[in-house]
């Protein structure tokens, strides 16, 4: 909103338009859980790699099957 002002303030002449921040929560809120979840997913593959010692699906799927 060009010449807009923050929704907090008062004395702003009513006809100048104010600045929606839906927009930035909801990109900032996307940014935190895009690193939460990227961070659930490093220590998943740290924990496999601890438990296996090798983090390659088709080797820990050969390691289930029965022979």
């Amino acid at each position: 909103v060009r010449d807009g002002a923050p929704p907090i303030l008062r004395e702003v002449a009513p006809a100048a338009g104010f600045v929606n921040p839906l927009p930035h929560v909801l990109v900032l809120t996307a940014i935190v859980v895009a690193v939460a979840t990227l961070a659930l997913a490093l220590a998943l593959i740290v924990r496999i790699y601890d438990e296996r010692g090798v983090v390659d699906e088709d080797e820990i799927l050969e390691e289930r099957r029965p022979r």
